[in-house]
C-alpha cells in the first residue's frame, strides 16, 4: 500500500480544493477528521459519519465512494465504540463547480476536488472531539493503529478484485473459479 500524504507539513495548509485535486491517479482519497458540536463538551453526541460524493450519473466515481462510504463507518464505529453507530451522507453543493452546466456539485471542497480529477473520495467523522470518551480514545496511538487496520480493510474490500466482493457485492473474479477468497490486505496507493 503507497499512502500519500496532502499536509506533508502542519504549517502548510493547501485548500481544500486543492487537497482533493492531489488525489489524481490514487485509487482513492481519505480526509481524516473528528467532529465537534461546538466550543463545549457535549457527551450526548457520538457517532461516525462518513460523506461521500453527491450521485453524477456522469461517473462511477460516486458510486465508489458510496460504497467505501456505506463499508467504513460501521467498521470504524466498531472500532471507536461510539455510541449512535455509524452513519453516511452526501451533501449537494449550490453551484457547477464542474463546469458540466448541472447542479449536482459536491458542497465539501475537498470531495469536489477529488471528483474533478475522478477520485472515489470519502471524508470521515471519527465522532467528536467535543466528546470526551472519543477525544481520550483518538490520542491514543494504539487506537489510531486499530483504525488505520480497520480503515485498510474496507479500502481493499472496494478497490481490489481479486477474489473480494466488487461494488454490488458480486464476488469479484467468479468467472475465473476465484470467488469465497479472503481478502488478505489493499494493494494501491491512498491519498488523504
Amino acid at each position: 500500500m503507497e499512502v500519500r500524504v496532502t499536509r506533508e507539513d502542519k504549517d502548510k495548509d493547501l485548500g481544500l480544493k486543492a487537497r482533493g485535486k492531489a488525489s489524481e491517479g490514487c485509487d482513492l482519497l481519505l480526509s481524516l477528521h473528528s467532529n465537534a458540536t461546538g466550543p463545549n463538551v457535549n457527551e450526548s453526541v457520538d457517532y461516525v459519519i462518513a460523506y461521500h460524493l453527491y450521485d453524477d450519473a456522469g461517473t462511477d466515481v460516486d458510486d465508489k465512494s458510496k460504497a467505501l462510504a456505506r463499508m467504513i463507518a460501521p467498521v470504524i464505529a466498531e472500532t471507536m465504540g461510539v455510541k449512535q453507530g455509524g452513519k453516511t451522507a452526501s451533501r449537494k453543493g449550490s453551484g457547477d463547480w464542474n463546469g458540466d452546466g448541472v447542479m449536482n456539485d459536491n458542497y465539501y471542497s475537498v470531495l469536489n476536488g477529488a471528483r474533478l480529477v475522478d477520485t472515489p473520495a470519502v471524508i470521515l467523522e471519527h465522532s467528536f472531539h467535543t466528546t470526551t470518551k472519543a477525544a481520550k480514545w483518538l490520542m491514543d496511538e494504539g487506537n489510531l493503529r486499530k483504525l488505520a487496520q480497520g480503515r485498510g480493510g474496507c479500502d481493499f474490500r472496494v478497490f481490489r478484485h481479486d477474489g473480494c466482493q466488487d461494488l454490488h457485492g458480486h464476488p469479484a473474479g467468479a468467472e475465473e473459479g476465484r470467488q469465497g477468497r479472503e481478502c488478505p490486505g489493499y494493494a494501491g496507493s491512498v491519498g488523504g
